[in-house]
């Protein structure tokens, strides 16, 4: 493998895939060119997403060999996945007015996500040199349900304890309230190119250690886990 250049794989729902950017590239491009401006170094990129995939459907993907290799010689991951599974949980949440349909959906959903991680550290167990992994937490594209806010930030709290070392969680739920409609596309669910920005802004934002420190453009060579 070409040691210049930096490996990144991109695993996820609609957010990944970019939906409801029309003329304007999605997150994983800009931070893509984030990667490349802070390292020096040109990225190569896979990306492995389905529109409307929930955390299991995800999960599902590590079953494929070619995702196993590309995390495998991946240096940077990123995971989005869970607005599928509380978009699912809402459906049945209007007919049946149970809050413990939320509750499940977030424990499945912490479930499949604990099992996606502990796949990718067993693919990259044998692997020498660092690497990192970024979740993308959700926002809230329905403000206007009552129930809406408390389930989401449930959520992301939930997601923000798999933090360690070299996995940090993209918290965007207050840079997307802040800005209201202007963050989402005209389906008023997904975001548009402004969106995608602040998404790739957080992400940004996060650094890049223990893979290599952002001021020195160096990549350190222990293992971290």
């Amino acid at each position: 493998m070409d040691e210049n250049i930096i490996r990144y794989t991109a695993l996820g729902d609609s957010l990944t895939v970019g939906v409801g950017s029309i003329f304007a590239p999605g997150f994983v491009s800009r931070y893509t060119e984030s990667i490349e401006t802070a390292a020096n170094r040109k990225v190569e990129r896979h990306v492995f997403a389905k529109n409307g995939a929930t955390t299991a459907q995800v999960l599902e993907f590590l079953t494929n060999e070619n995702v196993k290799q590309a995390i495998a010689e991946a240096d940077v991951i990123t995971i989005t996945a869970g607005g599928n599974d509380l978009r699912k949980a809402a459906k049945k949440y209007f007919f049946m007015n149970d809050t413990t349909i939320f509750k499940t959906a977030i424990n499945e959903s912490m479930k499949n996500l604990s099992m996606m991680l502990h796949e990718t550290r067993k693919i990259k167990e044998k692997r020498k040199e660092p690497y990192i992994i970024r979740m993308v937490g959700l926002y809230n594209p329905f403000p206007y349900l009552s129930f809406s806010e408390l389930w989401i930030k449930t959520f992301n709290k939930q997601l923000e304890k798999f933090e360690c070392k070299n996995l940090k969680v993209a918290r965007i739920y207050e840079p997307f309230k802040a800005n209201g409609g202007n963050a989402l596309s005209i389906d008023g669910v997904h975001p548009n190119g402004y969106g995608y920005k602040l998404i790739a802004d957080q992400l940004k934002a996060l650094g890049y250690d223990p893979l290599f420190h952002r001021n020195k453009k160096t990549f350190l060579f222990p293992i971290f886990d």
